[in-house]
């Protein structure tokens, strides 16, 4: 019996240190470095930092040694001003915290920082003396700017100049390692064409719910190795031939996605190609493409049918038909030789007599000739041979 109660209590004083030292230790591991809000929570064991709607209205002075993965949210801090020093430091989340400029050396001091999170904030894109904020961030590999308001859409905040900018600072920047730029939700009406061919090492672009409304030529010939496209809901009515091609290309590499989803396509001939090429194509996994609808047309009521089952008469074109339509500089041709064939009819028909009268003169012309030429020699006597040469 005593032996059991020593045990017991033996037992009762090993679990009353472990759970003071687990407490002890839980303690000290919450503790963040002076000047932060005692809302703020870091975590030596995990490397994690977080300040989620601790009130700041800048980012601390001083980041952990320790943290690898640094989480503000839910702040206002319009302005980042000073260097974030950190030579540990991953993963910043900087979403949601009202944030309207970012100075070019706030993020200069984050050597290995490789995903940059800045979704939700209002940023004004200002690029001074060549360079932006994301101009030293080698080793960036995933940048998030959803709804940041970049674009020049129906929205009256939407910037243009700020698109222009964005691109400018992706083209400065050294984002060679980038493999992933989510620009979703931001209003964006169009796409520059240079604004990828600064990211040579690009995999996934993520343009979703924005209002562009055509894919431009030649936008991923400088991104090889891109493999997942996301255009959903967005506004484009048709995809060109070029696009497909473009696809085909990066296809040719390795397998790709590509997401069109919830877009109001125009259903016409210059649709056609498209189709064929869904039909087609091999290496391109295009992402619920049987959702893929007619919003109008311009040959019968095809609204809301699925693109997939349309054959060309019902678009009201030939069965041959590639899909890009008659463009421009091939209709013009058509017309220019129509208008000469009619005027070179309507000639040859005011001068019908005149022609008439010059071909019977040719061909009497010719009937003389030809008669000349058949009529049989008639021998001379010799004495008038004599004579005439005399």
């Amino acid at each position: 019996m005593a032996v059991c109660t020593l045990l017991t209590h033996t037992l009762a004083l090993i679990v009353s240190k472990e759970l003071f030292l687990s407490h002890t230790a839980s303690a000290s591991d919450r503790l963040c470095p002076p000047g932060w809000p005692k809302r703020c929570e870091c975590s030596e064991s995990t490397g994690i930092a977080r300040c989620n709607k601790a009130g700041l209205t800048t980012i601390p002075a001083s980041i952990p040694p320790y943290a690898t993965s640094l989480t503000i949210t839910g702040n206002s801090i319009p302005v980042i001003s000073g260097p974030m020093n950190s030579s540990s430091l991953l993963n910043l989340n900087l979403a949601n915290n009202k944030i309207q400029v970012i100075e070019n050396s706030s993020f200069d001091l984050l050597p290995f920082l490789r995903k940059l999170n800045l979704d939700r904030n209002p940023i004004k894109f200002v690029s001074r003396n060549g360079r932006g904020f994301i101009y030293n961030l080698g080793s960036l590999r995933e940048l998030s700017m959803i709804g940041c308001g970049l674009g020049d859409g129906t929205s009256a905040k939407g910037n243009r100049s700020n698109v222009q900018s964005l691109v400018y600072t992706l083209a400065k920047s050294q984002l060679g390692s980038l493999k992933k730029l989510n620009l979703a939700s931001n209003r964006l009406s169009s796409l520059p064409a240079l604004l990828l061919d600064a990211l040579p090492s690009l995999e996934a672009l993520h343009l979703r719910n924005n209002t562009i409304s055509e894919i431009p030529q030649n936008l991923f010939l400088k991104t090889p190795e891109l493999r997942v496209i996301d255009l959903s809901f967005n506004r484009i009515r048709t995809v060109s031939v070029e696009t497909t091609e473009q696809f085909d290309k990066l296809a040719s590499r390795h397998s790709i996605k590509v997401n069109l989803t919830s877009n109001p396509f125009y259903c016409d001939c210059a649709l056609v190609g498209f189709i064929s090429w869904m039909h087609q194509t091999r290496n391109v996994t295009i992402v619920k493409n049987v959702t893929y609808k007619c919003t109008a047309s311009q040959s019968g009521p095809l609204s809301g049918r699925s693109i997939m089952n349309l054959i060309p008469k019902y678009l009201g074109c030939s069965s041959t038909s590639r899909g890009t339509g008659l463009r421009l500089p091939y209709a013009g041709l058509v017309v220019i030789i129509v208008v000469l064939s009619l005027l070179f009819v309507t000639v040859m028909y005011l001068n019908r007599r005149g022609i008439a009268r010059h071909c019977t003169e040719l061909q009497n012309a010719r009937k003389g000739r030809v008669e000349e030429r058949d009529r049989p020699c008639v021998a001379l006597p010799y004495s008038e041979v004599t004579s005439t040469i005399s």
